[in-house]
Formats: structure tokens, C-alpha cells, sequence
């Protein structure tokens, strides 16, 4: 703890700068040596709401990696400036390659090949600066409209990582895009692929069923189709590549905003596992 705030051990801030703006790269690298080729890197999106939970989850699960499965890795949580969880017109405008398909939504797109030049071109290479990172065994993990980035990337860009985490994701923003792009990939690639998804994203919980308009919730939920278009994306990877180990989850009890901290911990198990990318580099 230092000036009354409490700190990250271990941890540090890496500024970088991109075509839509600046970043911060949130930055923890396991101790002790690293494996031959170094360590593997978990890419988290949407830093600002999740570094702290992912750094956590990552740190207990790498103490006990034979129960876990959790080998160690950088993590590297990419942040906006500012202190709100969420930049929404920041995220909107880099994770998304056009306006959501037949439904109205605010805020910029447009921005998501230049978002993944940033990745490709200034934070991979400023983190091989930094830190002892093996190139060859890299991961991305997001959330919701980072879901579908992540699964983007992977349709449309794949070398780019070698591990793909997709919690909750936004598939109903252009599913359409996402199933071209894997129809054109390569069959022979095989990454690690982890779909998680909440039970109660498509339709009401329990709880809900008398809340605030409760009636337009059920109606959006039902119109996004969540859960059926993760269970959709997963089948397609499986048939598109099929060399892939994908993963596919409904989580009972989670809604869309619960599947965060639960869904990390599922995808970092599946891709730091020794026969994803936690063998030794």
C-alpha cells in the first residue's frame, strides 16, 4: 500500500499509443526464471474492469499447477487511461470491424483492424521489450464484445495468437462476419479455443422475472440469442478446424455479468494447461 492506495505486487504500467488513442499496458510476470523460450502470454481485454480479478485468479491457480492446470505466464491486461471500468466508446470503436448487424447501437465502429495493427505492431513488441515472453505461445482472453473480438481474431487474423478466450461474446453482432471468416481459414491450424457462456444469458433468471422491465430484458436476450450463438461459434470452429481443441460451456447459475470472473478462471485453465500452452517453451 503507498499514499493511502493499494497496489498490484510485481506489477507494472506500460504506456503505448495507438491509432484511436492512448493505452496502458497492465503488466505481471510470474518470478523465478523462465522456461527456454520464455514464458506464455495471456492478452486480457478490457483491463480496466479485470487485471486485478485475472492476476489473482492466474497467481493461486500457477502455486498449485497440478491440481490447476494453470502453468505460469505474463499476464497483460490492456487498459484505456482513465479510472471507469468500462471506456465504451473507446472498446466500441476497436473491437468491432462495422455497426452491429440489425440492431442499433451507439458509439464508433470501425476500428478493429487498427486495434489489432496496435496489437501486432506496438504492444507485442513493446512486452518482448519488457519481458522474457516466448512468441510462440500466446493467448487472448475477452468479454462480451471482446468475446467476439477475440473470435474475430480468430477467424480473420489466427497467426496473430496462438490461443483464443472467448467469454459471453457478442456473437449476435455480426455472426454473419465471424462464420465467413472461418470458412476461409485454414483447417490445419489447431489453437486452443475456450467458448464460455452463462445459463441465464438468454433469457430471465428467476430473480428477474419481476424486475424493470423485465419484459424488454427477456425480449433482448431472446432477440441476442446468446447462449445458442456461442453453442453456434463453438460447432463452427470445430467443423472450420477441426485440428483445434475447442472448448464449449454452459455455466449454470451465471448471468451475462457473473460469467467474468468465473469465465476467466475456465479459459485461463484451458489455455495454460500443459497440452494447450503451458508446455515449456
Amino acid at each position: 500500500m503507498a499514499d493511502g492506495l493499494v497496489t498490484l505486487p510485481g506489477t507494472a504500467i506500460l504506456p503505448a499509443q495507438g491509432a484511436s488513442g492512448a493505452y496502458r499496458l497492465l503488466t505481471a510476470i510470474p518470478e523465478g526464471p523462465p522456461p527456454p523460450g520464455g514464458f506464455p502470454v495471456v492478452w486480457l481485454l478490457d483491463a480496466n474492469a479485470c487485471f486485478g480479478m485475472a492476476l489473482e485468479i492466474l497467481r493461486h491457480g500457477m502455486l498449485r499447477q497440478k491440481t490447476t492446470r494453470i502453468a505460469p505466464a505474463i499476464l497483460v491486461g490492456i487498459a484505456y487511461p482513465g479510472e471507469g471500468l468500462f471506456d465504451r466508446r473507446r472498446r466500441s470503436l476497436d473491437y468491432t470491424a462495422a455497426a452491429p448487424a440489425g440492431e442499433p447501437h451507439p458509439g464508433p465502429h470501425g476500428g478493429r483492424d487498427a486495434f489489432r495493427d496496435f496489437l501486432r505492431d506496438v504492444a507485442k513488441p513493446l512486452l518482448a521489450a519488457h519481458a522474457p515472453a516466448d512468441p510462440g505461445r500466446q493467448a487472448v482472453i475477452g468479454h462480451s464484445l471482446a468475446g467476439y473480438l477475440t473470435l474475430d481474431l480468430l477467424a480473420w487474423d489466427s497467426a496473430l495468437f496462438q490461443g483464443y478466450g472467448a467469454i459471453s461474446p457478442s456473437v449476435w453482432w455480426d455472426r454473419e462476419r465471424l462464420l465467413r471468416g472461418l470458412a476461409a481459414a485454414s483447417p490445419a491450424q489447431s489453437p486452443p479455443v475456450y467458448i464460455g457462456v452463462g445459463e441465464w444469458e438468454q433469457r430471465l433468471a428467476p430473480w428477474e422475472e419481476h424486475g424493470p422491465d423485465s419484459a424488454g430484458i427477456a425480449a433482448r436476450r431472446t432477440r441476442r440469442g446468446m447462449v445458442e450463438g456461442a453453442r453456434e461459434m463453438a460447432a463452427a470452429i470445430r467443423r472450420a478446424l477441426p485440428a483445434s481443441r475447442t472448448g464449449f460451456e454452459v455455466l449454470p447459475g451465471e448471468n451475462h455479468a457473473s460469467m467474468l470472473p468465473i469465465g476467466i478462471s475456465h479459459a485461463l485453465r484451458a489455455l495454460l494447461a500443459p497440452e494447450a500452452l503451458g508446455g515449456a517453451g
